[in-house]
């Protein structure tokens, strides 16, 4: 077994992308004190860091792969939805069909499975779907007399496995993501190098006379810049007068 080439950097890779972003801002921004310090800071490494940072941004996010894995999300959440008014049906049939089913409705797993795929936990709305598929199933003919058609029977076990189906490319795209930054951790490092080294000679150069930009070249800085400019806002509910 090989053992996976760990990172030089304490960040997700994405993170360490758009510090990358910011970093290369303030470099351009200050690029003539930079050239001052050293010729080595010219357009091209400008321009090189630039193309490094996209390419990156690449290869955690082929333009392929996240369409696919984008049409692949829709795709899960409408059959969620399905599942969704199909389970309330079944449950109605639950209901009409009384004592004559030995389960009663709680005991069916109606309230875990709406749960779940109203908080879009999908593993959990596998297993939930599990016990109902198979009460279903179970009571089939029971069911048929309250209006349960084989139509419905089929559709309800084709959005099951859809879902799993659909769970499953999720966990593989996501794996392949994975495999591909890891066999180019030596590029991320060598990004990661690069973006050091400005960051470096930012505070050599800001440090003592001007304390913004001194934050703009600190990496933890950085990295809270992202958590702040990242982080989705809080809608501001307006609750009902009582």
């Amino acid at each position: 077994m090989v053992d996976e080439m760990s990172r030089d950097y304490s960040c997700k890779d994405e993170v360490l992308i758009l510090v990358c972003n910011f970093a290369a801002f303030s470099l351009k921004r200050d690029l003539s004190v930079f050239k001052d310090y050293s010729p080595k800071f010219n357009e091209s490494y400008v321009t090189e860091f630039e193309k490094d940072i996209a390419a990156a941004k690449d290869l955690i996010e082929p333009e392929s792969e996240t369409q696919e894995l984008k049409i692949n999300n829709k795709k899960l959440s409408d059959t969620l939805d399905n599942v969704l008014v199909s389970g309330k049906r079944l449950k109605g049939y639950v209901k009409m069909a009384g004592p004559s089913i030995p389960v009663v409705v709680n005991d069916f797993g109606f309230s875990p499975l709406f749960k779940a795929i109203k908080s879009r936990k999908t593993a959990d709305v596998i297993d939930q779907l599990h016990t109902v598929t198979s009460n279903m199933l179970k009571y089939k003919d029971i069911l048929a007399v309250q209006g349960l058609t084989d139509g419905f029977v089929t559709r309800f076990l084709a959005d099951e496995s859809s879902i799993a189906n659909d769970k499953q490319k999720q966990y593989e795209i996501k794996m392949t993501r994975k495999a591909i930054i890891q066999n180019n951790i030596v590029f991320f490092n060598a990004l990661y190098a690069t973006l050091s080294e400005i960051l470096a000679v930012g505070k050599i150069l800001f440090r003592g006379n001007d304390a913004l930009k001194t934050k703009e070249y600190t990496f933890a800085e950085l990295k809270r810049q992202v958590r702040r400019t990242t982080k989705p806002k809080k809608e501001n509910k307006v609750e009902p007068k009582q």
